[in-house]
């Protein structure tokens, strides 16, 4: 993971996991390092403080606040406030050793720094203070390198903070997001680094690494979809195999999953948007053809039904034959004989060598038609002389008339 490298690009397009120089943070204090001693005398033991406090852009800033105090004695202070040409001068008294500088002024960061001082001396000094939003720049740049420090030492809680802290500082950049996906993932948290990459992805979503790291995500949070659904807790699969299709829109293991249990859970509305988005990827999908059948089935939209079942049969016509037969099967349970007869010769068409379609149709049709009911009977002993029910439909054959 890089650093960041200068004030007006805040933090890198890419992550790479390496470090570089910062740049860019002197702007804090630009020539307190640099200012030079002038050797008027003042009086006996005292030193003078000449300065003058801007803007970034150079512009005198009035009203600010200085407090110099001594390192050795904190109680030993001197204050002034800049005038309008943002200059001030503040006499030491008995000046001997290391002071520290405080300015504060509304609306800007605060700065500190430091300075020896000695007795009888002049030293000019000059100040550029940050205003707030600059700071704020500058501090993230800070807090985002240091972050970056924290994980490649494998320090794991501590980065995460730092990189918290930058998008408290600025939540519109999208780099801490990734920085967040990429250490979740390394504690093989999930679901927190899956959403941090899809806030990256919405901030910046052509990035091929993101695009990578969420592909990525997608397979592992698919696994534990599966994992979840063969323990038997479906809603909590169906949660990961939505955020998967989310991750990753080309994963259409996602997407016929999430359609499937929708369907399962009769929320056919969603269960037939899972497939639209399925069938986007793979128009020919075999499966969400079948699917969009039951739904529309399940919805009682009859004349869309039959467009998909014929659209499924055209697929698959033994699948098409075998999912009928199990719908026919239901419905003669139920004692809903039309749509039974009706699934069963439609299954017949497709599959004439089908002994059980025959024995439920002749079922079907005994005391209803009894010459339909010794033909399908008949057919079924045909086919299937030893299946367990045909000494029920040689029974049967001999009642009919």
């Amino acid at each position: 993971m890089a650093v960041v490298g200068n004030e007006s690009t805040i933090l890198p397009r890419t992550i790479r996991w390496s470090r570089t120089a910062l740049v860019g943070s002197a702007i804090a204090l630009a020539s307190l390092a640099a200012a030079a001693e002038k050797e008027e005398k003042q009086k006996a033991g005292d030193a003078l403080v000449v300065g003058k406090v801007t803007d970034v852009h150079g512009k005198p800033l009035a009203e600010v606040q200085i407090t110099v105090r001594s390192e050795r004695d904190p109680e030993l202070r001197a204050q002034a406030t800049s005038d309008a040409a943002g200059g001030f001068k503040l006499p030491i008294a008995a000046a001997q050793g290391q002071y520290t500088f405080h300015l504060e002024a509304e609306g800007y960061a605060p700065l500190e720094g430091s300075v020896e001082l000695k007795p009888g001396t002049q030293i000019d000094l000059d100040f550029k203070l940050l205003d707030a939003a600059s700071a704020a720049r500058q501090e993230a740049v800070q807090t985002f390198n240091a972050g970056v420090d924290a994980f490649n030492q494998q320090q794991l809680d501590s980065a995460e903070q730092k990189f918290l802290r930058v998008l408290e500082l600025q939540p519109e950049l999208a780099e801490p997001h990734q920085a967040l996906a990429e250490l979740y993932l390394r504690q093989s948290k999930l679901e927190p680094a899956a959403s941090a990459i899809l806030k990256f992805l919405a901030l910046r979503g052509d990035d091929p690494r993101a695009r990578e790291l969420a592909g990525q995500l997608a397979r592992l949070i698919y696994n534990e979809a599966v994992t979840a659904l063969r323990s038997g807790a479906e809603e909590r699969a169906l949660e990961q195999f939505q955020r998967a299709a989310e991750l990753d829109p080309e994963l259409a293991p996602a997407h016929a999953s999430s359609a499937t249990l929708l369907f399962n859970r009769r929320r056919y509305d969603q269960a037939q948007a899972a497939l639209d988005r399925l069938e986007r990827i793979e128009p020919e999908s075999v499966p969400a053809r079948r699917l969009r059948y039951l739904i529309l089935m399940a919805k009682h939209e009859q004349e869309r039904a039959q467009e998909a079942l014929e659209a499924y049969i055209a697929a698959d016509p033994a699948g098409a034959a075998e999912m009928l037969y199990q719908r026919a099967e239901l419905d003669f349970r139920e004692d809903r004989r039309e749509p039974a007869i009706a699934a069963l010769e439609r299954v017949l068409q497709l599959q004439p060598q089908m002994a059980r379609a025959h024995y439920t149709l002749g079922l079907c049709y005994v005391s209803r038609d009894d010459a339909k009911a010794r033909q399908h009977l008949g057919r079924f002993v045909e086919l299937a002389p030893d299946d367990p029910e045909a000494p029920t439909a040689r029974e049967l054959l001999g009642q009919l008339k």
